[in-house]
C-alpha cells in the first residue's frame, strides 16, 4: 500500500484543452479528503488532483478532462507575468499586511493580511480574539486577488464581527462565564486558592496579583472541570454498561475544533472492557450544567459505537434525551466560550483562532 501511494504522488499527467492549452496535472492521495479536489500549485505552476485513494486516480484525470476549460484559465493566470513574480520577498511588506474596505452603509473595515503557504486559496475569516476580520493568502502574488474579493464580502465580514462577543480576560473586575452564568472576578489576599462565592453577585474569588491571578483563576476552573466531568462519565458509563476510562485517562485540553473526544487506548480490543482515552475542553464548565453533561454523554457513547450512527445516537439519547436541545445551545454560545480568559494580542505572528470560512 506505501508503494502504491508514493506511485500515485509522483504520477502526473497532461490533459488537453479545447483551446489546445496542455495542462500539467499532478495526481496526490490524501486519505482525509471526501472527494476529487482540483487545486493550482502556484509554487510548481501546475494544476494538482488530490484523490482520497489510489483506486480514484483514473477518475480524477477524467474529472480534470471534464474541467479542461477551467483548468487551462488557472495556467494562464499563473503564466501571466504581470501576476507571476519568482523573485516574491518570503514575507509581507509592512505596507501590506493591512488594508481597507467599505461597506455599503460607509463603514471602513480594516483587513489584516496573513500569508500562509499551505492554504489553497484566499480565505477569509473572523479573528475572534482580536475582533477583527483576517485574508489569509497562500502567496504574496495573490494580494490584489484578497483585496477584490474582500470588497466584495465587506458587508458580510461586518456583519459576521457585530456578532462577535468581546474577550474576556482573567482580570480582577473582569465578568466570566461560569456554569451558564455571569460571575465577576474579585481579588481576596487572605485566600489560599480560588474559590467560588455566592453574596449580592456571584463571584469568583482568588489570591494573587496580575499573571498569578489568572493563574488561580484557570486553575480553579480546571479544577472543577474535571471533577465534574469525571462524575459526569462514571455516571453515563454505568447506565451504558461499560467500563468507566481510568481517572489518568481522562484530560483537560484547550481544542480549538472540538469539546471533546474519546479514542480507543492503542492494543485495547474490541470489547466493552477497552480502555479509552478522553479529552475535554476546560471551557465546558463555563457553559450551562446541561451542556456538559451532553458532551460527557456524547463521549461516553462512543464507548459502545466509535461512529455516529443511529445505533450511536440512540446511546446518547438513553442517557441524554434532550440532547439535540443541548447540542444547539452549545453551537450558540459556543464564541462566548472561547473567548473566556482570551485578551487581544497586540503582535499576530502566529494565527490566535480557528477559522471561520466566509
Amino acid at each position: 500500500m506505501l508503494r502504491r501511494a508514493q506511485y500515485a504522488g509522483n504520477h502526473r499527467e497532461v490533459i488537453e484543452a479545447p483551446d489546445g492549452t496542455k495542462v500539467s496535472l499532478r495526481i496526490e492521495i490524501n486519505r482525509r479528503a471526501k472527494r476529487i479536489i482540483l487545486r493550482p500549485d502556484l509554487n510548481a505552476n501546475e494544476i494538482v488532483a488530490v484523490a482520497p485513494n489510489v483506486g480514484l486516480i483514473k477518475s480524477a484525470i477524467q474529472f480534470a478532462q471534464s474541467r479542461a476549460s477551467e483548468l487551462a484559465k488557472m495556467v494562464r493566470k499563473m503564466s501571466d507575468p504581470e501576476r507571476l513574480n519568482r523573485e516574491a520577498p518570503k514575507q509581507l511588506n509592512p505596507a501590506d499586511r493591512r488594508f481597507e474596505v467599505v461597506g455599503t452603509n460607509g463603514d471602513v473595515l480594516s483587513v489584516r493580511v496573513s500569508l500562509n503557504r499551505k492554504a489553497h486559496n484566499v480565505i477569509l475569516r473572523i479573528d475572534d480574539v482580536n475582533h477583527e476580520a483576517v485574508a489569509v493568502i497562500p502567496s504574496i502574488r495573490q494580494l490584489d486577488e484578497a483585496k477584490l474579493f474582500a470588497k466584495k464580502r465587506a458587508d458580510r465580514l461586518l456583519t459576521r464581527l457585530e456578532g462577535v462577543p468581546e474577550p474576556a480576560p482573567f482580570v480582577e473586575g473582569g465578568e466570566i462565564l461560569f456554569r451558564g452564568e455571569t460571575v465577576v472576578l474579585r481579588y481576596d489576599a487572605t485566600l489560599a486558592e480560588a474559590r467560588f462565592e455566592y453574596g449580592l453577585e456571584p463571584a469568583i474569588v482568588s489570591p494573587g496579583k496580575g499573571v498569578f491571578f489568572e493563574a488561580r483563576i484557570k486553575q480553579f476552573l480546571e479544577k472543577e472541570a474535571f471533577k465534574t466531568l469525571m462524575e459526569r462519565v462514571h455516571e453515563y458509563s454505568s447506565k451504558l454498561g461499560v467500563r468507566p476510562p481510568a481517572n489518568n485517562n481522562i484530560h483537560l485540553k484547550d481544542p480549538k475544533t472540538f469539546w471533546g473526544s474519546c479514542r480507543k487506548c492503542q492494543g485495547s480490543k474490541n470489547s466493552l472492557n477497552s480502555e479509552y482515552r478522553m479529552t475535554f475542553s476546560w471551557r465546558l464548565i463555563c457553559a450551562a450544567p446541561e451542556i456538559l453533561d451532553y458532551v460527557a454523554a456524547h463521549e461516553c457513547s462512543h464507548m459502545r459505537e466509535m461512529n455516529h450512527s443511529k445505533k450511536f445516537w440512540r446511546h446518547v439519547e438513553k442517557i441524554c434525551p434532550d440532547y439535540r436541545r443541548h447540542e444547539f445551545k452549545l453551537k450558540i454560545v459556543a464564541k462566548r466560550l472561547r473567548q473566556v480568559g482570551e485578551k487581544p494580542k497586540t503582535t499576530f505572528d502566529q494565527p490566535s483562532s480557528p477559522k471561520v470560512f466566509i
